[in-house]
């Protein structure tokens, strides 16, 4: 039984590592509420889905009450960094996203996954695949070198994740709304 054990763990351990090395960049939590029904977490989530997105490219495809579930795709403005001549400078990157938000009694889950850069927002980057964690650009440039094109996609992951932070904060704001009282 032993012999089994580390046979399997010999044949499982370069997926493990693998897959622990380059992952899909994710942001993902579950959040409990103070006394905020499902009901209005719900409502809550689909105000702010309309106040965000307002591009008809950014749809809910999923809209269900009764689950708690809305999910459906977005577009988020970053930017990335390249020196040009000696100097660095900011430029707009466009992320098209998968976002999914279910709603329970008291407690929420959100998950914005797959980012893809827009090619007709970001035109140059169509063969990026989705962003991952990998510290070495996936694509090669032509006349650009692999110190700056690796540079650039840092530059991507680090940029996202800043704007990803103030884009969870508005929406942990606005879960948080408590339905004002008639009286």
């Amino acid at each position: 039984m032993t012999k089994l054990a580390i046979l399997l763990t010999f044949y499982f351990l370069p997926f493990l590592s693998f897959s622990q090395k380059d992952t899909t960049i994710t942001f993902t939590e579950i959040v409990m509420t103070d006394s905020i029904s499902k009901g209005q977490l719900f409502q809550n989530a689909r105000q702010w889905y309309n106040k965000t997105f307002v591009s008809s490219k950014e749809v809910l495809q999923i809209l269900d009450k009764e689950t708690g579930e809305l999910s459906g795709k977005g577009i988020i403005k970053s930017y990335y960094d390249y020196k040009v001549f000696g100097s660095e400078k900011k430029y707009d990157c466009y992320f098209k996203f998968n976002l999914d938000i279910r709603v329970k009694e008291g407690k929420y889950k959100y998950t914005f996954s797959n980012f893809v850069i827009d090619p007709k927002l970001t035109p140059g980057f169509e063969t990026i695949p989705a962003l991952t964690s990998a510290e070495k650009c996936p694509v090669k440039f032509p006349m650009v070198s692999e110190k700056k094109t690796n540079g650039m996609y840092i530059s991507m992951q680090k940029n996202l994740e800043t704007q990803m932070t103030i884009f969870i904060a508005e929406l942990k704001k606005q879960m948080n709304n408590k339905p004002k009282d008639d009286f």
